[in-house]
C-alpha cells in the first residue's frame, strides 16, 4: 500500500517540471482551489482533478475584475476552467444586465454557459377576437433580446344554453368581450272556463322554445289568476262538499241505483245491475222490481211445498153420490 501525502501550493507549480508525479500524493491549489491527486500506475502517471469549484460574485463587475487580476498569461492559463456565478442584479452602468449567470472562464474570455438572462418584457398585449358564440383570447409577451423572439398563448371561451359572447371593441387589439346570459320569464294563464291552468317558462333566447306545464282542475276545484306586485300567480281553491242527501232506487228488474245529491254539484248515480236473491235452500231467483209501489212477497220452492202439504190436510164433509149435497 502506498503513502499518502498532502501538499498545497499555487496553481502555477503543479507542472510535471516543477511537480514530479508521485504516487498517492494529493494537491490543494491556493489560488484556484482545486484538489488532485496522483496515480501512478507503471509506466502511466495521471494527475486527475478531484472537484471543481463555484466562485460566487455579486455582479458581473466583480467578475471581470477577478479575471483583470490574473495579469500573466499563465495566470490566465492557470485558471482555465474557473466557473463563477453572478448571483444578483448589477446597478449602475449595468444595470439593464441581471444576476443568475452562469460563466466559465476559456483561458482567455468569460463564457456564459446557463440560459440568457439578460432579457426584460418590453410589451404584453392581449387581443380578443369573437366568431360563432367563441371568444379567442390571445397574450403576446414581447422581450429585449431579439434572439428570443416574441412569445403568444391563447385560450377559448363558448358561449352556449343561453349564454352569450360578444365582442367589445377597445382601440385596435379588441380588448373586450362580453359575455351575457339570457333572461327568462314566469307567465300564468287560465284556459277553458278557467278549469285549465297554464305555467310558461320563456326565454329571450330565440333559440330556446318555451316550456308549459299544464293543470287540469277536478269537480271541486277551482283556478283563479292573481296578481302580488309584478308577480303572476294562480289561485287554486276547493270547494266544500256536503251530502244533502241519497236514494236507492231500482229502475228495472235486477238493478240497484244509488244516487248522492252533492251541494253545488250535480246529482251522482251509481247503479248495480243483474242483481239475485239467494233462498235458504240455494237457489237465486231474480230481484224484481215494484214498480207499482205495494209490497210482494217471494217464496221459495220449499215454502210452496209446505203450503200446499198444509191444504192437503183439510177435510171436506158431504153426502157422496149422484144427485148427493153437502157443505164444506
Amino acid at each position: 500500500m502506498a503513502n499518502v501525502f498532502f501538499k498545497r501550493g499555487l496553481q502555477a507549480n503543479l507542472t510535471r517540471e516543477k511537480t514530479p508525479f508521485q504516487d498517492g500524493t494529493f494537491y490543494l491549489t491556493t489560488d484556484t482551489g482545486r484538489l488532485y491527486a496522483d496515480v501512478v500506475s507503471g509506466s502511466t502517471s495521471e494527475r486527475v482533478l478531484l472537484n471543481r469549484t463555484i466562485e460566487i460574485v455579486d455582479s458581473l463587475s466583480d467578475l471581470t475584475a477577478k479575471s483583470a487580476s490574473w495579469t500573466t498569461a499563465q495566470a490566465k492559463l492557470d485558471h482555465k476552467n474557473d466557473i463563477y456565478y453572478v448571483s444578483s442584479i448589477s446597478t449602475g452602468a449595468e444595470s439593464t444586465h441581471a444576476g443568475n449567470i452562469l460563466a466559465i472562464w476559456d483561458g482567455t474570455n468569460w463564457v456564459q454557459i446557463n440560459p440568457d438572462t439578460d432579457t426584460t418584457i418590453t410589451d404584453a398585449t392581449y387581443r380578443a377576437i369573437v366568431s360563432n358564440n367563441t371568444a379567442t383570447i390571445s397574450q403576446t409577451i414581447s422581450n429585449s433580446n431579439p434572439d428570443l423572439g416574441d412569445t403568444t398563448a391563447t385560450f377559448s371561451i363558448t358561449g352556449n344554453n343561453g349564454i352569450t359572447i360578444s365582442q367589445t371593441e377597445s382601440g385596435t387589439n379588441n380588448t373586450g368581450v362580453t359575455i351575457s346570459g339570457s333572461t327568462y320569464e314566469v307567465a300564468t294563464s287560465l284556459t277553458g272556463s278557467n278549469e285549465i291552468a297554464n305555467i310558461t317558462l320563456s326565454s329571450s333566447n330565440t333559440a330556446l322554445s318555451a316550456s308549459t306545464a299544464t293543470f287540469i282542475a277536478g269537480e271541486n276545484i277551482t283556478f283563479s289568476t292573481t296578481n302580488t306586485g309584478s308577480v303572476d300567480g294562480i289561485v287554486v281553491s276547493a270547494v266544500d262538499t256536503v251530502i244533502t242527501s241519497a236514494t236507492l232506487s231500482s229502475p228495472a228488474d235486477g238493478m240497484v241505483a244509488l244516487t248522492i245529491n252533492e251541494s253545488g254539484q250535480s246529482p251522482t248515480t251509481a247503479t248495480l245491475s243483474n242483481l239475485k236473491v239467494m233462498l235458504n235452500d240455494g237457489n237465486y231467483v231474480p230481484l224484481v222490481s215494484n214498480t207499482s209501489g205495494t209490497e210482494g212477497a217471494i217464496y221459495s220452492k220449499n215454502e210452496i211445498d209446505t203450503f200446499m202439504r198444509n191444504l192437503n190436510g183439510m177435510s171436506v164433509k158431504g153426502t157422496i153420490g149422484a144427485s148427493g149435497t153437502g157443505t164444506v
